[in-house]
């Protein structure tokens, strides 16, 4: 096989490039080269979904018209005039919001100072206005002191028949009164007023149908209890009482 078909072959396409080079570099083509670019974009925007730039587009369009004619031409034109209307409504719709809140401040301002102003009913206008001033005093409690007598000296003397208490007191004593107890047998006699014992509380007896005496302050009298160790004693004894100016004696027949 000879190489001259291919030699003239490589030669024809280099004639061709060069000549069509030529062809584009003085501006020959530039009609028909416009012309293929104008069919592709025209193909690739007739489909189903339009792919463009979505960074200027604001949502709704006035209408699918709209939107045909922008994929149509391959362009996105923004609506001016539903932009400007949206804006508008929020604007007024805040500022209505606004003016609300001011109108409910300015209601509950006033019906606080009326409130205030008020005075109130259902207190007496001469108790509310040392309340409200504040020139209410408590009122003191007033603890009276009690005054206390004393009971001092106090002396036992027994026998086999008897026994006799002496004993001093400060003060006179307002009444004095007595009664029994059985089990065990007890003659209680009490000094009322309000005393203080400056004597022993107990005092034991040896050798006397008396066992023992005790002394208890209570708040409205003094009691001596006397407990009885004697058989055969009667059911009620009475005791037998002398007062001699700040003296006091009590004697018991057993």
């Amino acid at each position: 096989m000879s190489a001259r078909p291919l030699v003239i072959a490589l030669l024809v396409i280099i004639l061709m490039g060069t000549f069509s080079y030529g062809l584009y570099h003085l501006g020959m083509l530039d009609s028909f080269l416009s012309e293929s670019s104008e069919v592709s974009n025209i193909n690739e925007n007739s489909g189903p979904v339009v792919r463009n730039p979505v960074s200027d587009l604001v949502l709704p369009l006035s209408s699918s018209k709209d939107m045909e004619e922008v994929a149509s031409n391959g362009t996105l034109e923004v609506a001016s005039a539903p932009v400007n209307e949206s804006y508008d409504d929020e604007n007024s719709q805040s500022e209505h919001h606004t003016a609300v809140k001011k109108v409910a401040s300015i209601a509950v301002t006033e019906t606080l100072q009326k409130k205030s102003k008020e005075k109130p009913r259902d207190i007496p206008q001469t108790v509310s206005s040392k309340v409200l001033s504040g020139n209410v005093t408590p009122k003191k409690s007033v603890v009276s002191k009690v005054k206390y007598e004393t009971l001092s000296h106090f002396k036992q003397i027994c026998s086999n028949n008897s026994l006799t208490v002496k004993m001093s007191l400060s003060g006179s004593s307002k009444k004095i009164t007595w009664f029994n107890l059985n089990d065990p047998k007890k003659l209680v006699v009490d000094i009322h007023g309000h005393w203080k014992n400056y004597a022993k509380s107990i005092y034991r007896l040896k050798g006397c149908s008396v066992q023992k005496i005790i002394l208890g302050e209570q708040p409205d009298r003094m009691r001596i209890v006397f407990y009885l160790n004697k058989k055969g004693l009667p059911a009620k004894i009475k005791p037998e009482i002398k007062k001699v100016s700040n003296l006091l004696e009590i004697k018991i027949n057993l």
